[in-house]
């Protein structure tokens, strides 16, 4: 996730720093806070944002105490630092597949957004371990990510084109397997917007991993999923429908 793909997500930093990213980016971050809720054993916690964006996800987490969150756009960090005063939000210039933080370092690794969808498998797997350990004792891994079912359609229709509340969805399928769906194309964007289309069409290639497969990285790296939720529909006046799944998974 280095190189071109680094300067990919700078020029779409502009893009999710506008509605309906952080709106929905937002709503996902506040669902997740009030899952997590319930497994919170203490009144402070330190939490790492994974892939933080323009830090929406990490303002949210900053309810429960300090947050670290890293990207790989520095434009994107740029905006995070500019449009927050909170003084327990940080944001590191870091690769999420190459996580520099010590042993035990967090109470808390979240994954919003649909930031699991730019690995694949293999780095899925490596993240889940890394992950690992970086959590305290007990620690909590949130994550959140798109799944097949919620494209199923796009199995037989490769080219989808519906359109939502003043916004067009569109998703092109590339190929297929037992454990992902490898997608480009996929974005709820302006029906005037050219500039996010393009963008959009020329950048993104998401790989949608099964739950089953989600869950069993984890368990493999010593990580019990407490929590799954899925089939979340979010309506808003920005779109639709989307549909993900959030996990929560303890350090055992």
């Amino acid at each position: 996730m280095a190189g071109a793909e680094t300067q990919q997500f700078a020029d779409l930093s502009e893009i999710y720093n506008r509605e309906p990213y952080r709106g929905i980016s937002r709503s996902r971050a506040e669902r997740m806070t009030s899952l997590l809720k319930p497994f919170v054993n203490k009144t402070y916690m330190r939490t790492l944002d994974l892939g933080c964006g323009n830090g929406i996800s990490s303002e949210v987490f900053s309810t429960l105490g300090t947050v670290i969150g890293i990207d790989l756009s520095l434009i994107s960090l740029r905006k995070a630092r500019e449009q927050t005063a909170n003084p327990n939000q940080y944001f590191v210039l870091q690769d999420i597949n190459q996580l520099g933080f010590m042993a035990g370092s967090f109470d808390i690794v979240a994954s919003m957004f649909d930031t699991l969808n730019y690995l694949d498998p293999e780095s899925l797997a490596k993240l889940a371990a890394s992950v690992r350990g970086c959590l305290k004792h007990r620690g909590l891994f949130c994550l959140n990510f798109l799944t097949p079912e919620a494209f199923g359609d796009l199995k037989t229709r490769p080219d989808t084109i519906t359109e939502g509340n003043g916004f067009y969805f569109l998703s092109r399928a590339t190929g297929s397997s037992n454990t992902q769906v490898s997608l480009d194309l996929i974005a709820f964007i302006k029906t005037d917007d050219e500039k996010a289309f393009r963008l959009i069409k020329e950048t993104h290639n998401l790989f949608i991993h099964k739950v089953s497969t989600v869950i069993e990285n984890l368990s493999r790296c010593g990580l019990q999923v407490i929590k799954t939720v899925d089939g979340e529909t979010l309506a808003t006046n920005y779109l639709t429908s989307a549909w993900n799944v959030m996990v929560i998974a303890r350090k055992v």
